[in-house]
């Protein structure tokens, strides 16, 4: 149940912060989350991977079905000729990675290991 509730959450930011911020805010957005919400860590990976990557493919399917057809093209020329109806998977593929990565970088972030309570660290 916490899976479907933080993909949503993860999907939610993006969705929130993408109008406002450059992508990284996203993921950043992940982090905090998985890192406030603990989970396993495919847990953790997969929401981010979700959330993000469904939302970045739906968004980039919602833009090449209106008038950006040109960019379309103008970006499947840098990746080397594919074709232009499949940008949409590209963009959710590498917002899954971002999403994914964020998210297991906020599990990995124990709060044992962020705050040091033994001692002078400088020993």
């Amino acid at each position: 149940m916490k899976f479907l509730v933080k993909t949503i959450l993860a999907a939610g930011l993006t969705i929130l912060l993408s109008p406002y911020f450059p992508f990284w805010a996203s993921a950043i957005a992940i982090l905090i989350l998985n890192f406030v919400v603990r989970t396993g860590g495919w847990s953790s990976f997969f929401s981010g991977f979700f959330g993000m990557g469904i939302t970045w493919s739906v968004y980039a399917w919602m833009l090449s079905a209106g008038d950006a057809t040109l960019i379309n093209e103008k970006i499947s020329e840098v990746f080397m000729g594919l074709p232009s109806d499949l940008m949409f998977l590209i963009a959710g593929t590498i917002g899954a990675i971002t999403g994914g990565i964020s998210g297991l970088t906020g599990f990995l972030l124990t709060p044992k290991k962020v705050v040091k309570s033994s001692g002078n660290p400088y020993h």
